[in-house]
């Protein structure tokens, strides 16, 4: 199943951080970290200033939970980007 946004909504899908210790142990590298989601998909009246690839906090309340090909997605309005990550 595809998901397309419509409007000024944005798809989103957290991004997935795993971190070694020096001993091998495998932790999640979100654990006590903010969250960091990548833009998935945008609707046609999104702003240029978001880009799909590009990684972003958002507000999670704004958000609705959408589940597509096993993978669960949030779908949120474009006002639910806090800030856009850049490196």
């Amino acid at each position: 199943m595809n998901i397309f946004p419509l409007g000024s909504r944005v798809l989103v899908a957290e991004e997935k951080v795993e971190k070694t210790t020096s001993f091998g142990i495998i932790i999640d590298g979100n654990a006590g970290d903010s969250r960091v989601f990548q833009v998935v998909a945008k609707g046609p009246d999104v702003w240029r200033g978001i880009e799909v690839g590009q990684r972003v906090f958002i507000d999670s309340s704004k958000g609705q939970i959408v589940s597509s090909d096993g993978k669960q997605r949030i779908l949120l309005p474009v006002d639910g980007i806090t800030a856009i990550v850049t490196e």
